[in-house]
């Protein structure tokens, strides 16, 4: 523990102050991450002296805070999605307010709590180390960005990130066989193979293998009655090799 001299910080030093009823001083700059305590007490005409003395604690912070978006994952696909999470943090002031950018990618525009607009929209978040955002404002096969910053209670605002990026669909995929080609006849057992599409992307695909005949179903090594669908090999384009 120090105090300010005047002109350096060393011992307990009261400073003579500009004015009386309203006054000032002129403070040294503060150290960043410092805590500091300012004291004042007044005396009168008669020479009495304050007793109760007028307190005040603040603490230095010029960093700025950070935070993430935790979900939705970077990178994913998602058919729902009604909230927005993620954290923040701050070693000093604390956090103060969380911030959420919602980029409509694919169209170019951005929520501003309200519609769609192109205008660059920021909206506050609910919480501070952890946060969320409640919004079930998608459109099928468009992709997002979300962004986020916080301010520190010292008035620190983040530089935001890159975020993450998902891709919303609620449509499902299609799949076709190729071979064997419908009501054909073989003398050998054909390729079984087919292709496959989705708004962004194929996860997997499988078949099913049934012998009309006896009403059975490939398992994968023997024929027998339970209905089994069968993993392929590919996925936009794809065959059986079991």
């Amino acid at each position: 523990t120090t105090y300010w001299t005047g002109a350096v910080w060393g011992a307990l030093t009261w400073l003579p102050v500009s004015g009386t009823t309203s006054w000032v001083y002129a403070p040294p700059t503060p150290e960043n991450g410092k805590t500091y305590i300012l004291q004042s007490k007044a005396t009168d005409g008669a020479g009495n002296v304050q007793s109760a003395l007028g307190i005040s604690t603040f603490t230095f912070d010029t960093d700025e805070p950070n935070s993430a978006v935790t979900y939705p994952v970077n990178g994913s696909d998602l058919k729902t999605l009604v909230t927005l999470s993620g954290t923040a943090a701050d070693a000093l002031a604390g956090v103060g307010t969380v911030y959420v950018l919602i980029n409509n990618a694919t169209d170019g525009t951005y929520w501003t709590g309200t519609t769609w607009s192109t205008n660059v929209s920021w909206v506050a978040a609910t919480g501070t180390v952890s946060w969320n955002y409640d919004i079930n404002n998608w459109a099928n096969g468009k992709s997002y960005v979300i962004k986020s910053y916080a301010v520190d209670n010292a008035s620190n605002q983040e530089i935001p990130l890159a975020g993450n990026g998902f891709n919303y669909d609620t449509a499902s995929p299609s799949s076709a066989l190729v071979s064997p080609a419908n009501a054909s006849s073989y003398n050998a057992a054909p390729l079984i193979s087919g292709t496959a599409s989705d708004n962004f992307a194929v996860n997997a695909v499988k078949a099913q293998i049934k012998n009309v005949t006896d009403n059975k179903y490939w398992q994968g090594g023997v024929w027998g009655a339970s209905a089994t669908w069968l993993s392929m090999t590919g996925t936009a384009t794809w065959s059986w090799t079991g």
